[in-house]
């Protein structure tokens, strides 16, 4: 079978196996038993194919190998007005898909929020404390130095002092009891270590399932849902010098927050509970 003449070239049809081939540098393409001469491969580029099958450049002979009939042709090319609408629509979905993401990214944002007051909770701070104060305070050198130990905490400073035989090795950054909770100024020593202690006075309440239904709660205040039970909350690296008052890691806003207890930066926690001892003495100073 012969293919009409374009651009005053004849051309030799040739099973289609792909959509589209180049004959005798023609672009040909397929669409079942349908074939259509497109533009000269010099025109296109040999390794492009610019139309879309069904919307081919105007310059077409479209051919049937059914039967008789040589006129069957491929839609006609989409008019600007439509491709203009295809282009709306394609912003619209784009738009949805970018709503989409936020929303789903505020989602997870939110979940994190959570999770953040949680632990902030948990550590002694209340909802709307969930971000600490900047850390620049705080140093250890203690490691390896000998030397009885001893703690100074400054309220008016809001540190603590490690020293070793009277030689400053360490500083902390604190929180101390907050307005109605002052933590006393006095000389102590420490009487209790616990590296896990829990308090029986201050946490929340959960449910069978270990779920918080009430947050911030104290055990004088009563008031424990049905079914529920106390957890205190966690005072990791305990190290009890006054009645109920301790210093321990907690959370630090950057200002007096606590109980009364006297709360430090974790690490800071870890690095004076490991270097004292029972009955190291402690020094409160206003």
């Amino acid at each position: 079978m012969r293919i009409s003449p374009v651009a005053g070239k004849d051309l030799t049809t040739k099973p289609l196996s792909r959509r589209r081939e180049f004959v005798d540098g023609f672009v040909v393409a397929a669409r079942g038993a349908e074939k259509c001469v497109v533009r000269p491969a010099k025109t296109l580029g040999a390794d492009r194919f610019d139309a879309p099958l069904g919307h081919v450049n105007p310059e077409i002979t479209s051919l049937s190998t059914r039967g008789k009939d040589d006129r069957a042709t491929f839609p006609p090319a989409a008019s600007a007005d439509a491709s203009a609408q295809r282009g709306r629509a394609l912003n619209r979905m784009r738009s949805v898909a970018g709503s989409l993401a936020l929303g789903a990214a505020a989602l997870f944002l939110g979940a994190c929020a959570d999770r953040a007051e949680t632990r902030a909770s948990a550590f002694g701070a209340s909802a709307r404390q969930t971000e600490a104060a900047p850390d620049v305070a705080s140093y250890w050198h203690g490691d390896g130095v000998s030397g009885a130990p001893s703690i100074t905490i400054r309220l008016s400073e809001q540190k603590a002092y490690f020293y070793r035989a009277g030689v400053l090795v360490g500083v902390s950054a604190i929180s101390t009891g907050r307005e109605g909770h002052d933590t006393r100024p006095g000389v102590f020593r420490i009487s209790q270590l616990d590296r896990d202690h829990a308090s029986n006075l201050y946490g929340e309440y959960a449910d069978a399932r270990g779920v918080t239904v009430v947050r911030n709660v104290t055990t004088a205040e009563g008031g424990r849902p049905a079914g529920a039970h106390f957890v205190g909350a966690p005072m990791p690296f305990f190290m009890r010098f006054d009645g109920g008052t301790g210093m321990h890691a907690g959370f630090l806003p950057g200002y007096p927050a606590s109980h009364g207890c006297i709360r430090m930066p974790e690490q800071m926690a870890e690095a004076f509970f490991r270097s004292v001892r029972v009955g190291t003495p402690v020094t409160v100073e206003a």
